[in-house]
């Protein structure tokens, strides 16, 4: 299976690769008040239902213009019509990013299948970990923030058009990733908890916690896939692709590596980078790993490791085993990948599930890929970028944290719980920002 990885974490490589090292960006701070985060909330939830109305209405009027070509089957048969509008839906370029070559046939039959099971239609969608702030050249932290909202409001708009197309119960589940890939990732465990925690509240603060929910477990049983992983013998791994490592080298969480994971892959870091990251300041071993990272990609840029933080010879020796463990890494996520049982287990393949994905598989067109964040952001993740409302033509962009321009103010809110966490960045005020996203087009979105 050809896994196509996501976009947001080349664009990180090819900006170190060119310009090396950036500068930490400075920024300024401000909070959303309790009552107008609400206000945004309820705005954006009402959103959701009008732009599901429209979504829906395409999705009929894209069957009625197909009528003739065969696409679909059986199309004056109510059900078999009701399934085809269902599959249109990923026909649009505004929802899936294979909408122009999606088995659109092979879906109209799963969810006649579905529909035929009796208990509704349940999207099953593999979406992410926490996010990985990788020295804040991708994030600001590992928490849920505007990304995240966009794209669960997104995912309630495309779940409400399907309940409105088929007059059943239908609901969304999302499975995430920070079990499942752990052996290759290394995600902070109480940070990917904390991660699907928020993204249940946002749902729920959106109106629709009964229409999305957020399993607690991977798609199969973490030990048995730990079992199956170890019995592959290492001459039998893949050989990763310079995708694949590009977005391995930005997807591990290496501040949990060091801080807890004694030898990933059988491979101790270097006794000093050891001793040294347990003598440094949180903001230190945010630039230390900054520093790896860029050196990883652009390895010019060793000598420019401020001594501080540690001696030139140890550095190049950590980036040395760096390249090692990103090797392993990837080598082990595409292994992952393959060997997991979507037909067993608690949230397996079952009948009323029909599978959505957020990575395009090449082998699989039935498999509808989902944009998160828009047709503009292609197959950019919520987990691997922030969100900046700008004066611009776009208001609303998804980017690395390190594409963020310098002097950016960092809205912060609280959106679970009572302490403020990063939101968004802006060259507005908090109050013209909020304003702009309560207009958003959660379909059209540019």
């Amino acid at each position: 299976m050809t896994v196509l990885l996501t976009y947001s974490s080349s664009v990180v490589w090819e900006t170190v690769a060119r310009l090396g090292c950036p500068p930490c960006p400075s920024t300024f701070t401000t909070t959303i008040p309790a009552a107008d985060l609400d206000r945004l909330a309820s705005d954006v939830g009402a959103r959701i239902e009008r732009s599901a109305v429209r979504l829906a209405q395409r999705a009929r009027q894209g069957v009625d213009l197909l009528a003739g070509l065969r696409v679909y089957e059986r199309v004056d048969d109510l059900w078999y019509r009701r399934a085809a509008a269902v599959a249109e839906l990923f026909r649009d370029g505004k929802v899936a990013g294979n909408a122009g070559y999606v088995d659109a046939t092979t879906i109209q039959r799963s969810v006649v299948a579905a529909m035929d099971h009796g208990d509704g239609l349940v999207y099953e969608l593999g979406w992410g970990q926490a996010k990985r702030p990788v020295g804040g050249l991708k994030t600001e932290g590992c928490d849920a923030d505007l990304a995240e909202i966009v794209a669960i409001a997104r995912l309630a708009t495309m779940t409400r058009a399907t309940q409105l197309l088929l007059d059943q119960p239908v609901r969304l589940r999302i499975v995430p990733g920070g079990r499942r890939f752990y052996d290759a990732l290394f995600t902070r465990p109480e940070a990917d908890e904390a991660y699907n925690e928020q993204r249940a509240a946002i749902a729920t603060r959106l109106g629709h916690g009964g229409l999305i929910t957020i399993a607690k477990d991977a798609f199969d049983d973490p030990d048995g896939l730990c079992e199956r992983l170890a019995a592959i013998d290492r001459a039998f791994w893949p050989s990763p692709t310079q995708s694949e490592l590009r977005f391995m080298q930005f997807a591990i969480d290496w501040a949990h590596v060091l801080d807890a994971v004694e030898a990933p892959h059988g491979r101790r870091p270097p006794n000093v980078l050891k001793a040294r990251w347990a003598k440094l300041s949180p903001a230190n071993r945010a630039l230390l790993v900054r520093h790896l990272c860029v050196a990883l990609v652009n390895p010019e840029t060793i000598g420019e490791v401020c001594d501080h933080l540690i001696d030139r010879a140890a550095f190049a020796d950590s980036v040395s085993w760096m390249a090692m463990t990103v090797r392993d890494s990837a080598a082990k996520y595409a292994l992952l990948s393959q060997i997991t049982r979507r037909d067993a287990g608690p949230h397996g393949q079952a009948p009323g599930v029909l599978r959505l994905t957020v990575m395009e598989k090449a082998d699989q067109p039935q498999v509808p890929v989902l944009s998160l964040l828009g047709s503009q952001h292609g197959s950019f993740l919520p987990q691997h970028v922030v969100a900046l409302v700008a004066r611009d033509g776009r208001c609303l962009r998804f980017l690395p944290r390190m594409s963020v321009p310098d002097g950016h103010t960092l809205v912060t809110a609280a959106l679970s719980g009572t302490e403020p966490r990063p939101l968004f960045f802006t060259d507005l005020s908090w109050q013209e920002a909020t304003e702009l996203l309560r207009k958003i087009d959660l379909v059209n979105m540019s």
